[in-house]
């Protein structure tokens, strides 16, 4: 959980290995449930869809992306893999 000036309302989540990290970006808000560290499950809401940091404030979007994470798990160096090839 984190808020930037590009992104605003940010959530990085990383998989169980801490393989890859999953980048939700431009929310509204927290889910009222999510803490920092928590474990998440497919299809539990942990965020809603806005136009924080550099969005078009009357266009909410959601900025998603996947990172493959190299030894030093640092998601800024990932690896981007297309988010459609994962989630088709």
């Amino acid at each position: 959980m984190f808020t930037s000036e590009l992104g605003g309302i940010t959530i990085y989540q990383f998989d169980p290995s801490e393989s890859y990290c999953y980048y939700y970006a431009h929310l509204d808000a927290y889910a009222s449930s999510l803490t920092e560290g928590a474990v998440v499950t497919s299809g539990e809401v942990i965020g809603f869809v806005g136009s924080t940091g550099n969005a078009t404030p009357d266009a909410q979007n959601l900025h998603f992306a996947i990172f493959k994470l190299g030894p030093e798990h640092r998601w800024w160096q990932g690896l981007p893999i297309d988010p459609y090839l994962v989630l088709r």
